[in-house]
């Protein structure tokens, strides 16, 4: 044990010993240029960076700490990389560095979204492309720009994501940065992938100038944009173009040892087996490159879980193809609950009163009621959030939740309910399809009908719904967990998941189900270009009264609308109103 503690504080005098100048360089050298990084031991260097007293930090120091960040992300340690990257940008605001502090929460942003923070990741994107703007930073912009692309594409929010990189890819040729051009035509590639659209796809890669690698991030990207090709080569019945750029993929990673990229290369190599004739080899190339992922607990295990069901349905073994959907599912449910849980207070009432009705309540307990009541507040806001992106992924916009709450909310107080039931209504409605998170893109965004067993996933997100925001432990989601279940049944029996029938569903999953169906009706769908008229709508609510709605809260829906709401010139806008209360909301509206 003596041996090992003075061994560290050589090394942290080995470390001392550098100039921060000198130490910043040869980090950068090592995430830039492999063969020229250092022997340095990069938690070591992390600890020796993290443990200096704050008032001996110069910017050379937190830039040192931005580079370490960049070599934690090649050596695929996304926490460790956060650690640097949130270090450097609590000190690069002390030290009042605005350029680092720009670097520093772009590689926050990312890591947190590759760990699944993604309210939080797309705050600090948001802030690093406001700095990169206020300091003039052309690239630095472009480069905020394709990671917020990024972010919304990992939250499976892919249209969206294919807006932003197709606008930094603009920006990027525009200026002449080729390498976050290349960056962004590589992401929108992936999108075009996880939508079915090969040829979108090839035409943004194809449109590409060839220009000569010069650091190791260029031979990264160039290596991905190659696998990608491959990728969209094989949707589009290519197998020989395919198998060149899947080839020179893999020789690019190994030459600057980007192992993170290793799976992806020999799934699409098996993938192109498969389509070749080569079954067995190529379905053993990707169960190995699955197993690989998992091992390393790689962030792209669900992209591969995907090639598997590909790869098996193109195989004729539908059934195992099926399997893995499930898994699929399964993984996403178990990344979602991870979100969820450490939202949790354990040994606290689920929910509490503020005003206990007794005059000398003890100052030290109203204290810690106040304060469990913001952290209720916090772990109810993040669930709305997880909602939002639920129905942005699912091809609505920003604000449906809070259209759908607003429509509840009224629609409560017209059949003459009080503020203490309409409040629990209100969350629920928000939260409805906050199941919809583990539903896979290629059944949300898939154009033809659904097999039996992917109608049975799309159903099953009612349930799932339920499920999670039964986890919050929250009394007052109780109703939201009601409305989640049964918010898809319908009044004559013929609904799911269970069922039921007129008064045996819940009246507030009767309320939401209409406030959930006109607002869908009424705006864009991925299958439905042109929305309904609000007349349109509330004439196809009438015809479903008495068999998928309730006919008596229909009927005063249709008077609400036609009555109340024709008071506002902009319903849109007056419906989602108190959105931008959120956070999250404001940065993602000003994003867009």
């Amino acid at each position: 044990m003596m041996t090992l503690i003075t061994k560290m504080a050589m090394k942290q005098d080995e470390l001392a010993r550098l100039s921060f100048a000198d130490l910043r360089d040869r980090l950068k050298a090592g995430a830039d240029q492999p063969g020229h990084a250092d022997d340095f031991d990069l938690h070591e260097v992390l600890r020796y960076l993290i443990e200096l007293p704050d008032e001996k930090h110069v910017p050379e120091s937190v830039d040192a700490l931005v580079q370490l960040a960049r070599n934690f992300h090649f050596a695929g340690q996304p926490s460790e990389a956060l650690q640097a990257a949130s270090n450097a940008a609590r000190l690069a605001v002390a030290l009042e560095q605005k350029s680092l502090l720009c670097a520093a929460r772009g590689i926050q942003g990312v890591k947190l979204g590759d760990l699944g923070y993604f309210a939080e990741a797309t705050v600090a994107q948001v802030e690093c492309w406001s700095l990169a703007r206020a300091l003039e930073d052309r690239a630095r912009e472009i480069q905020a720009i394709t990671n917020f692309g990024i972010l919304v594409g990992a939250m499976g929010q892919y249209e969206v994501a294919m807006q932003y990189f197709e606008r930094s890819w603009e920006l990027a040729e525009e200026h002449g940065y080729a390498d976050c051009e290349l960056l962004a035509r590589s992401n929108f590639a992936v999108c075009a992938l996880e939508l079915r659209q090969p040829a979108s796809g090839l035409r943004a890669l194809s449109q590409l100038k060839t220009v000569a690698p010069q650091t190791r991030q260029d031979v990264a990207d160039s290596a991905v944009a190659h696998n990608n090709l491959a990728h969209l080569h094989i949707l589009a019945g290519d197998l020989n173009a395919a198998r060149v750029h899947a080839q020179e993929s893999a020789r690019l990673a190994k030459t600057v040892q980007f192992e993170k990229l290793t799976p992806s290369t020999e799934a699409v190599l098996g993938l192109i087996d498969v389509w070749s004739g080569e079954v067995e080899t190529g379905l053993s190339a990707l169960e190995g490159a699955l197993s690989m992922a998992k091992r390393v607990e790689n962030t792209e295990v669900l992209g591969f879980l995907g090639m598997c069901i590909d790869a098996y349905e193109a195989a004729g073994h539908p059934d195992k193809a099926l399997e893995y959907l499930n898994e699929l599912v399964a993984s996403k449910k178990k990344s979602i609950d991870a979100e969820v849980m450490p939202l949790q207070y354990d040994g606290f009432p689920c929910s509490l009163q503020l005003h206990t009705g007794f005059s000398h309540f003890d100052d030290g307990l109203l204290a810690k009621a106040h304060l469990l009541q913001a952290g209720v507040q916090d772990r109810i806001q993040r669930l709305v959030e997880m909602a939002v992106n639920a129905e942005i992924a699912g091809g609505h916009d920003l604000y449906r939740t809070f259209r759908v709450a607003k429509l509840a909310r009224y629609l409560g107080a017209t059949i003459g309910w009080d503020e203490q039931h309409i409040h629990p209504l209100v969350l629920g409605a928000q939260l409805c399809n906050i199941g919809m998170m583990a539903v896979p893109t290629r059944i949300l965004q898939k154009s033809g009908g659904l097999s039996g067993g992917e109608h049975e996933v799309l159903r099953d997100h009612t349930r799932y719904g339920s499920e999670l925001l039964r986890k919050s432990k929250l009394r007052i989601l109780d109703v939201a967990t009601l409305i989640a279940e049964e918010h898809h049944e319908r009044f004559d029996g013929s609904g799911y998941p269970r069922g039921l029938s007129g008064d045996a569903i819940a009246e507030e999953a009767r309320i939401v189900s209409i406030c959930d169906t006109f607002d869908a009706m009424t705006h864009r769908r991925p299958w439905r270009a042109t929305p309904l008229s609000n007349q349109e709508a509330l004439d196809q609510l009438k015809q479903g009264a008495g068999s998928q709605f309730d006919p008596i809260l229909v009927n005063a829906f249709v008077d609400l609308v036609r009555g109340e709401f024709r008071k506002h010139d902009d319903l849109e806008a007056f419906l989602a109103e108190g959105a931008d209360e959120f956070e999250y909301v404001r940065a993602r509206a000003r994003m867009d």
